[in-house]
């Protein structure tokens, strides 16, 4: 991921991906996203997001926190 790469939600693109790295404590790749189409009415929700990468769609877990890690638990292991 790069930035700019949509974010779906049923199919539907709900936002985009803001900024992307790879993240050596998480072990995977983490993203900033900034989300501009919920509508819980129209049946949108954000329980189960997508990312669209150069036509693959990758689940995604949304957090509305930062991934941190205070003790360096992850680190130490």
């Amino acid at each position: 991921m790069w930035g700019g790469e949509s974010l779906l939600s049923e199919g539907v693109p709900v936002g985009y991906v803001i900024s992307a790295a790879h993240s050596p404590t998480l072990g995977r790749s983490v993203a900033l996203g900034l989300v501009t189409e919920v509508s819980p009415e129209g049946g949108l929700t954000l329980e189960k997001v997508e990312v669209d990468v150069a036509g693959d769609l990758y689940s995604a877990q949304i957090s509305l926190k930062a991934p941190y890690d205070p003790t360096s638990a992850r680190v130490k292991a």
